[in-house]
């Protein structure tokens, strides 16, 4: 665990420090471990409204329908601190409505597009960061998505999505976005 977190720290450097696009071929991470680093710096990056995330609370991150991925993302971030916030991680097999209302970052497998409608309507005007991949979720009304562009990891957003949810997202998140949704 303490190589995996050293990883994404220098990862997490690594992405923000010298810009967003990362190969995926990289030798130190893997695509799974590289989206880990973007949802910690997107934790860091992005302001909640006060009501949304008070001064104790902790700063949860949603995974729907990937417990892969969100059993590596338990080890690499869960305990960890963005904002003055301790980051837990909470596994999710449907979009249960009381444990949506608990999570503040909500990652979306892929294998929920059929639920992806629905889900993102639902959201819509809540203090949620959605998150999926593929450029098509931020057109379908998600806040930011991974896309892969020339074997590089990357990311858009959609910014009104954000405002409607009430989110915050840093010039700094938005300036290495490959795309921006207005």
């Amino acid at each position: 665990m303490a190589i995996l977190t050293r990883r994404l720290l220098l990862l997490a450097a690594a992405l923000f420090g010298l810009g967003a696009a990362v190969p995926l071929l990289a030798q130190t991470a893997s695509e799974d471990e590289v989206k880990a680093a973007f949802l910690f710096n997107f934790a860091k990056f992005v302001e909640w409204p006060a009501e949304a995330l008070g001064e104790s609370q902790k700063l949860v991150v949603g995974v729907l329908g990937d417990d892969d991925f969100a059993a590596m993302l338990e080890k690499a971030i869960a305990g960890k601190s963005a904002g003055g916030h301790s980051i837990a991680v909470e596994r999710l097999a449907v979009p249960d409505k009381d444990k949506l209302a608990a999570c503040h970052i909500l990652f979306v497998s892929p294998t929920q597009n059929e639920r992806l409608g629905p889900l993102l309507a639902s959201t819509a005007n809540t203090a949620l960061l959605t998150v999926g991949e593929r450029d098509e979720f931020v057109d379908r009304g998600g806040i930011i998505a991974f896309t892969v562009q020339d074997n590089k990891l990357r990311f858009s957003i959609n910014a009104t999505a954000a405002e409607k949810a009430r989110l915050k997202i840093s010039s700094q998140l938005t300036k290495l976005a490959l795309r921006v949704v207005q």
